[in-house]
């Protein structure tokens, strides 16, 4: 029978050797994930939409290049809207205890208008997209619209877009 030194020595080990194996299937898990797991979220949703674009509006290769053209410039104009609208967001809790009533309403109004010119955007954007599709396809382009927004309607508060044209 083994002693209780030698019980609490094979312990230990055991404990040690489980510890590390955890932890190399924890990075072998990390470092051969999917690129769609970790991603941003941003990324996945633009991944996923353009996907939904590209299988329902049967797209063909000239208008997929030009739908990832437009979907590039797209991003990079909402990513610098979605940037300036943090720094005011930033600067309007940094005045929190500020008496100075009109920089806060300031810094509010400039939030406001830039999730206005995101929405400007997105109309535009989908405008555009739009208008580079048969007749077909922009019928089709209409009703994943309004199935997409429908969808993005579904929070509490909101309600869905009418079914009618």
């Amino acid at each position: 029978m083994l002693d209780i030194k030698k019980k609490y020595k094979l312990v230990f080990i055991g404990f040690v050797i489980m510890t590390v194996l955890n932890l190399v299937i924890i990075a072998t898990l990390w470092f051969n994930r999917p690129t769609w797991i970790g991603g941003d979220r941003d990324s996945m949703r633009m991944n996923a939409a353009q996907h939904m674009f590209m299988k329902r509006l049967d797209l063909d290769e000239k208008q997929v290049e030009t739908f990832q053209e437009l979907r590039e410039s797209y991003r990079m104009e909402i990513r610098a809207t979605v940037e300036e609208i943090q720094g005011n967001r930033k600067k309007l809790y940094n005045a929190i205890g500020s008496i100075d009533s009109l920089k806060v309403d300031s810094l509010a109004s400039a939030i406001a208008d830039g999730h206005k010119q995101i929405e400007m955007i997105n109309i535009s954007h989908f405008n555009e997209l739009r208008g580079r599709l048969n007749d077909q396809q922009k019928k089709k382009f209409d009703q994943v619209i309004r199935r997409m927004a429908n969808f993005m309607l579904r929070r509490p508060g909101n309600r869905p877009m009418p079914n009618n044209k």
